[in-house]
């Protein structure tokens, strides 16, 4: 079962993917040692990572070529604008990340979630 969902239908180009993903991390169930996986798993992303307020990777500010990520009661938003083969990229490396570290994550109720 996913534990992930899209907020809205990615709008895409030819060469680029809007991108608005919640990823259900269980934060009430997170040790310290969970949130320094976390950040550890966010050292290993593809793509320059900036730190602002929030996570940013391929570029600071919010224009094309951005991810961010925030921490919100159901999990990671990940929204941004990207090219499709960086996003694939992103997305398919920060699951495998999540999913071998163990992170405690919602699977069953994250469908309940969806919009």
């Amino acid at each position: 079962m996913d534990w992930f969902y899209d907020n809205n239908s990615e709008y895409s180009t030819d060469s680029s993917i809007e991108v608005d993903r919640i990823y259900c991390l269980l934060f009430d169930s997170f040790t310290d040692k969970d949130w320094q996986t976390l950040e550890s798993i966010y050292a290993e992303l593809p793509g320059k990572r900036y730190q602002s307020d929030v996570p940013y990777w391929y570029r600071l500010e919010e224009s094309a070529n951005h991810l961010s990520v925030s921490v919100e009661p159901v999990g990671i938003q990940v929204a941004g604008i990207l090219a499709q083969a960086d996003w694939l990229n992103w997305d398919d490396a920060f699951r495998q990340l999540v999913e071998n570290s163990g992170l405690p994550r919602y699977e069953f109720l994250c469908n309940a979630w969806q919009a």
